[in-house]
């Protein structure tokens, strides 16, 4: 699955929410999974708040692309968005550690 980072551009493009059920705005800086190995094949693309990114997704996008700065959008526009998209993976993993420390509260028992 290909994935891209890029700024939204259009207050027309904020109608797709993200998982969190919130719009993307116009300037938000957004997260793109596409569910097909090409960009170039039809399909669909799953817009995310980068704030939204799990690290399980952080890492399968580095597997794919081969580095964060590889990522489409990472480092080719006129906005460098590098910086931003390696804070927002180190802020995926220190919320991925936190669920794994056994002294964070668990809101649900069953994990």
């Amino acid at each position: 699955m290909p994935y891209c980072v890029e700024i939204n551009r259009s207050w027309f493009e904020a109608w797709p929410k993200c998982k969190c059920k919130q719009p993307i705005e116009e300037g938000d800086l957004r997260w793109g999974s596409h569910d097909q190995d090409d960009w170039s094949v039809d399909g669909h693309t799953y817009w995310s708040h980068l704030a939204c990114v799990s690290h399980k997704v952080f890492q399968n996008a580095v597997l794919a692309h081969g580095s964060l700065a590889a990522i489409p959008g990472a480092a080719e526009d006129e906005y460098d968005l590098l910086d931003e998209l390696e804070d927002a993976a180190a802020r995926a993993e220190t919320v991925r550690a936190k669920s794994h420390d056994s002294s964070f509260p668990r809101l649900l028992n069953f994990v």
